[in-house]
């Protein structure tokens, strides 16, 4: 299974944690699994590096692109985090 995970995947935050460990299980499923970091790359884990397709500097606009050959067909895609409009609900 081809699987996305765009989201916080660096820092020192309990929402990267869980994206890098939840990512990490899926490799050793045998699942292909490429990873874009909403919150830059500070502390980004060197055992994932391969599985990074690109990142943007949190609570800026801009994303770069790591790797030109992505491609937008996903089997899964997963983000864990809340939306920014919940309190207003």
């Amino acid at each position: 299974m081809k699987i996305l995970w765009k989201g916080f995947c660096s820092k020192n935050h309990s929402w990267s944690h869980c994206a890098q460990n939840i990512c990490r299980k899926f490799k050793d499923y045998g699942h292909q699994v490429d990873m874009f970091s909403t919150n830059g790359l500070e502390f980004f884990p060197d055992d994932l590096r391969d599985n990074l397709i690109g990142f943007a500097e949190e609570g800026s606009a801009s994303q770069r692109e790591q790797n030109q050959t992505v491609s937008n067909e996903y089997d899964l895609a997963i983000s864990y985090t809340a939306m920014i409009h919940w309190v207003n609900i």
